[in-house]
Protein backbone atom coordinates (compact mmCIF):
# COMPACT_ATOMS: atom_id res chain seq x y z
CA UNK A 1 0.00 0.00 0.00
CA UNK A 2 0.98 3.52 -0.61
CA UNK A 3 -0.33 6.97 1.18
CA UNK A 4 -1.06 9.90 0.04
CA UNK A 5 -0.88 13.06 2.88
CA UNK A 6 -2.97 15.80 1.98
CA UNK A 7 -2.49 19.17 3.10
CA UNK A 8 -5.85 20.63 1.47
CA UNK A 9 -9.26 21.31 4.38
CA UNK A 10 -11.40 19.58 1.09
CA UNK A 11 -11.59 16.23 -0.25
CA UNK A 12 -11.12 15.56 -3.65
CA UNK A 13 -12.27 12.57 -5.75
CA UNK A 14 -10.57 11.29 -8.88
CA UNK A 15 -13.73 9.39 -10.83
CA UNK A 16 -12.11 6.68 -13.58
CA UNK A 17 -13.66 7.33 -17.09
CA UNK A 18 -13.76 4.56 -19.12
CA UNK A 19 -15.21 4.38 -23.12
CA UNK A 20 -18.12 2.59 -24.16
CA UNK A 21 -20.79 2.48 -26.93
CA UNK A 22 -22.67 5.13 -25.10
CA UNK A 23 -20.33 7.89 -25.15
CA UNK A 24 -18.08 8.03 -21.66
CA UNK A 25 -18.91 6.45 -18.07
CA UNK A 26 -17.24 6.52 -14.67
CA UNK A 27 -16.16 3.59 -13.49
CA UNK A 28 -15.43 3.78 -9.61
CA UNK A 29 -13.19 6.66 -8.07
CA UNK A 30 -10.49 7.44 -6.13
CA UNK A 31 -11.27 9.92 -2.89
CA UNK A 32 -8.20 11.63 -1.63
CA UNK A 33 -9.33 12.94 1.63
CA UNK A 34 -9.21 16.35 3.08
CA UNK A 35 -9.31 18.37 6.59
CA UNK A 36 -6.06 19.37 7.27
CA UNK A 37 -6.25 22.93 9.09
CA UNK A 38 -9.65 22.30 9.70
CA UNK A 39 -10.96 21.83 13.42
CA UNK A 40 -12.12 18.56 14.63
CA UNK A 41 -15.71 19.09 16.51
CA UNK A 42 -15.57 16.19 19.07
CA UNK A 43 -11.73 16.36 19.57
CA UNK A 44 -11.25 19.72 19.25
CA UNK A 45 -7.93 19.39 17.17
CA UNK A 46 -6.72 20.62 14.35
CA UNK A 47 -4.75 18.07 12.16
CA UNK A 48 -1.87 19.61 10.09
CA UNK A 49 -2.18 16.67 7.08
CA UNK A 50 -4.80 13.47 6.50
CA UNK A 51 -3.44 10.18 5.26
CA UNK A 52 -5.29 8.15 2.28
CA UNK A 53 -4.35 4.38 1.86
CA UNK A 54 -4.59 4.02 -1.89
CA UNK A 55 -3.43 0.73 -3.69
CA UNK A 56 -0.72 0.77 -6.52
CA UNK A 57 -3.04 0.54 -9.08
CA UNK A 58 -4.96 3.92 -8.07
CA UNK A 59 -1.92 5.34 -7.70
CA UNK A 60 -0.88 4.81 -11.13
CA UNK A 61 -3.76 6.03 -12.32
CA UNK A 62 -3.31 9.12 -10.14
CA UNK A 63 -0.23 9.82 -11.84
CA UNK A 64 -1.98 9.95 -14.87
CA UNK A 65 -4.54 13.07 -13.49
CA UNK A 66 -3.19 16.30 -14.19
CA UNK A 67 -4.98 18.26 -10.86
CA UNK A 68 -3.32 15.18 -8.52
CA UNK A 69 0.22 15.92 -10.19
CA UNK A 70 -0.02 19.69 -9.82
CA UNK A 71 -0.96 18.94 -6.24
CA UNK A 72 1.85 16.80 -5.54
CA UNK A 73 4.30 19.46 -7.33
CA UNK A 74 3.40 22.57 -5.29
CA UNK A 75 3.00 20.44 -1.74
CA UNK A 76 -0.30 20.41 -1.27
CA UNK A 77 -0.50 16.08 -1.66
CA UNK A 78 2.93 13.91 -0.81
CA UNK A 79 3.44 10.22 -1.82
CA UNK A 80 4.66 8.35 0.81
CA UNK A 81 5.25 4.56 0.81
CA UNK A 82 4.75 3.56 4.08
CA UNK A 83 2.50 4.30 7.33
CA UNK A 84 5.14 5.47 9.92
CA UNK A 85 6.94 7.87 7.76
CA UNK A 86 2.97 9.34 6.79
CA UNK A 87 1.84 9.73 10.13
CA UNK A 88 5.25 11.75 10.70
CA UNK A 89 4.55 14.04 7.35
CA UNK A 90 0.69 14.61 8.14
CA UNK A 91 2.29 15.98 11.42
CA UNK A 92 3.99 18.28 9.43
CA UNK A 93 2.46 21.91 8.01
CA UNK A 94 2.61 22.51 4.84
CA UNK A 95 4.81 25.39 3.57
CA UNK A 96 1.59 26.71 1.50
CA UNK A 97 -1.92 28.02 2.82
CA UNK A 98 -4.37 26.54 2.12
CA UNK A 99 -7.33 28.67 0.85
CA UNK A 100 -9.99 26.50 2.28
CA UNK A 101 -8.47 26.84 5.66
CA UNK A 102 -9.82 28.38 8.98
CA UNK A 103 -8.59 31.73 9.79
CA UNK A 104 -6.52 31.67 12.67
CA UNK A 105 -5.11 34.55 15.11
CA UNK A 106 -1.96 34.78 13.01
CA UNK A 107 -3.99 35.75 9.54
CA UNK A 108 -5.55 38.35 11.44
CA UNK A 109 -2.19 39.90 12.36
CA UNK A 110 -0.49 39.34 8.95
CA UNK A 111 -3.07 40.94 7.76
CA UNK A 112 -2.52 44.05 10.08
CA UNK A 113 -5.83 43.33 11.57
CA UNK A 114 -6.79 42.70 15.42
CA UNK A 115 -7.69 38.93 15.80
CA UNK A 116 -11.29 38.57 16.50
CA UNK A 117 -12.26 37.56 20.31
CA UNK A 118 -13.65 34.14 20.67
CA UNK A 119 -15.96 32.80 23.29
CA UNK A 120 -17.73 34.48 26.44
CA UNK A 121 -16.99 37.39 28.38
CA UNK A 122 -14.80 37.32 30.77
CA UNK A 123 -16.86 39.95 32.46
CA UNK A 124 -20.49 38.94 33.36
CA UNK A 125 -23.22 40.91 31.33
CA UNK A 126 -26.79 41.46 33.23
CA UNK A 127 -28.15 43.60 30.18
CA UNK A 128 -27.19 46.98 31.58
CA UNK A 129 -24.10 47.61 29.23
CA UNK A 130 -26.70 47.38 26.39
CA UNK A 131 -29.33 49.65 28.25
CA UNK A 132 -26.67 52.29 28.86
CA UNK A 133 -25.52 52.56 25.46
CA UNK A 134 -29.54 52.92 24.08
CA UNK A 135 -29.87 55.33 26.91
CA UNK A 136 -26.58 57.32 25.27
CA UNK A 137 -28.13 56.96 21.46
CA UNK A 138 -31.50 58.64 22.73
Amino acid sequence: MTYIVSHEAQSVEFPKYVKTKAGVSANGSVLIKGGADVINKKTMHTPAGVITEVSKEDLAFLKTQYLFNYKVENGSYEIVENEKKAKEQAKKRSPIKDQGAQLTAKDFEDAGQTPPKVGASEKADDGSELAKSQSEED
